[in-house]
Formats: structure tokens, sequence, C-alpha cells
């Protein structure tokens, strides 16, 4: 009894410590509020970059304690609820599974990379579903903001209930046909392959990489994802966001689900970037290296200097890549490029 007695004080003291710390972080200070549709607002994309990196950073139970501080309730939250609830022992049919997901279509999905279905939460590539509200929204200066899978619109405030009529599939359209929406954020297509050993992939563009690595059974994968966000801040400043996924996954009914493992990276990126006005100049990013016990992702961007974009063909991509993952599982994703 005294050993249970010392358990919850040591525990109260923790979790005390800890939302002490999320509450008096200055990321997201009096700037930040949220309006009577619980939608976060911003001062500058500034604020939102390292807001977007905060909660990207935490786990699911300190992200959940953050946003009770903000009284908030975000769509990336909501998705991963549902997603939790989708346990693989529970179903006795890939059918059963796939039932649940359309259910739930609002938020999973199950994606195809190299003929291999997946399980993931709607818009789990964006990195701000964490500050969006359960409509998709979020407010930056005079601007609402929404998320799309792989896009960020926005327009001015005067126009927001514009937002509400624009979906996934009409998405491009809607872009064509009204001046008063603005893409923010973009990010390039990945493209993807499997491996079954620690190898060098060749799968890989300037602007993006997608590897999966799988242990020799093939019910254990590691995924990693690094790409370069586009980010159009104010005018023509051009902003560019590296962001790094590394996620361990099983496999259950010929499904991918995410799992917990111990997992560690070690990333390092340079930059180049092309104008025809200022030829070519290369950058570094800040190198990464991290490494979590028993959590199921490690997740996180960082922003390159402001980029001036002109009317001038501006162009990019990764100069230099190392990238090395690995999980509990001798699972491992390995990509060295130009280093």
């Amino acid at each position: 009894m005294k050993k249970q007695t010392l358990f919850i004080f040591l525990l109260s003291i923790f979790l005390l410590s800890c939302s002490k710390d999320i509450s008096d972080t200055p990321l997201l200070n009096d700037t930040s509020s949220k309006d009577s549709s619980q939608m976060l607002v911003f001062k500058d994309v500034d604020e939102l970059e390292k807001a977007a990196n905060l909660v990207l950073s935490m786990n699911t139970e300190t992200r959940k304690v953050w946003e009770k501080q903000k009284s908030f309730s975000s769509f990336g939250i909501a998705c991963d609820e549902v997603y939790y609830a989708c346990i693989p022992e529970n179903f006795k049919t890939e059918e059963d599974l796939f039932a649940f997901v359309y259910t739930n279509k609002e938020y999973l999905q199950v994606v195809t990379e190299n003929d291999e279905k997946i399980l993931e939460p709607i818009n789990y590539k964006n990195k701000y579903r964490y500050l969006a509200n359960k409509s998709k929204l979020f407010q930056v200066g005079n601007e609402v903001y929404k998320i799309f899978e792989e896009t960020v619109i926005k327009t001015s405030t005067k126009n927001r209930e514009i937002l509400n009529q624009i979906t996934e599939s009409n998405l491009n359209t809607s872009l064509l046909s009204s001046p008063d929406i603005l893409v923010f954020y973009s990010q390039n297509k990945q493209l993807s392959s499997s491996k079954n050993t620690c190898v060098n992939s060749d799968h890989f563009t300037n602007t993006s990489f997608l590897e999966h690595g799988f242990n020799g059974s093939k019910k254990e994968s590691l995924h990693v994802r690094v790409t370069i966000g586009y980010i159009q801040n104010t005018g023509l400043d051009f902003l560019e966001s590296v962001e790094y996924v590394v996620r361990p996954y099983t496999k259950v009914l010929g499904i991918w689900y995410w799992r917990k493992a111990n997992i560690s990276m070690d990333l390092r990126v340079r930059v180049n970037s092309y104008r025809a006005d200022a030829g070519t100049w290369g950058y570094w990013g800040d190198s990464k290296v991290v490494s979590l016990n028993d959590e199921r992702v490690i997740e996180g961007s960082f922003i390159f200097n402001n980029r001036q974009l002109s009317n001038t063909y501006y162009a990019p991509s990764f100069q230099a890549l190392y990238i090395l993952a690995t999980n509990d599982k001798t699972d491992c994703v390995e990509k060295i490029f130009n280093y």
C-alpha cells in the first residue's frame, strides 16, 4: 500500500511538472488563442511554425495536455483516437477492418504503396494537423487556413465560409476558379520502395525520400519519409520546410498498423536552391539525432532561411542527404546522397 501511495505521489509530481513546462512555453503565448469556433489563432507564420514543431515533438499524452490547456481539440488528435480504437486483434477478417474504416472514413484511410496496404489517419502527411480544429481550420493574422493531405490553403477572414465548401476532391478546381484562395503550403509527391535489408535506396528524388525497411519475416517494418515543403509566407517571401517521419509498423490481416518500438534517427540535410537571376546556392539544415523508447514515431520539421521568390524560376532540392533510422526489430533504413 505504501508503494502504491508513493507511486501515485511521484506520478502527480511528474504530471504537474510536465503541465507547467507546456503552459510556460513562449511558443504559444497570449497572441495564440481560440475564437468562438475553437480555432487557434497565431500572430504570424513564425509563431505557427514554432507551434507546429512543438506539438510534433510531443507524444500523444503530452499533446492532449497541451490541447486541454488551450481549451482546444485538434483534427489530428481526433484522427489518432479513432486510429488507436482500431485494434487489429478485434477484427476477424480484412473485410471487418475495411468496414470499420469505411464507417470512420472522416478520420481513417487505407493507402496502398507498392501493393502494400497501410492504415493511416486522414491528413497524416500534413504537419499542421495538430494545430487545425475539427473543421481543419486555424488562423494566422487576418487569414484563415484549411489543411488537406499535402496542402494548406488560405483566404482572408471575411471569405472564411468559402473554405467550408472546399474538399480534397474539388481542391484543384477551387484553386483555379477562386482568386480569393491561395496555396500557403504544399508537399511534393513521394516515391516509395520496399527493401528487405538495410541498404542505400535508389528510390529518391531531389525533393523527397520515402522508404520502408523490413525485417526477415516481413511482419514488422520501419517507415522513413523526408521531404521539402514549400511555405508562402507574405508576398514573395518563400520558406522551405524539411520534414521527417520515422515510424515502426506491424502487419496484421495483410494490413500495416502503427506500433510502439525503440526507434532512432540520424538525419543531416543540405538544400540547394536555384533562381535565374541569382544563380545557385546551398545551405545546411539542422542535424537531427533522436532516440526514443517505446514510442510510435519520430516526427518534426525545420525551416531554412527566407528566400525571395520573385518572378523567376525557383527550384529548391536536396543537395545532400544522410539518414540512418533503426528500431528494436533490426529494421533499418539508410540513405546516403552526396555525403
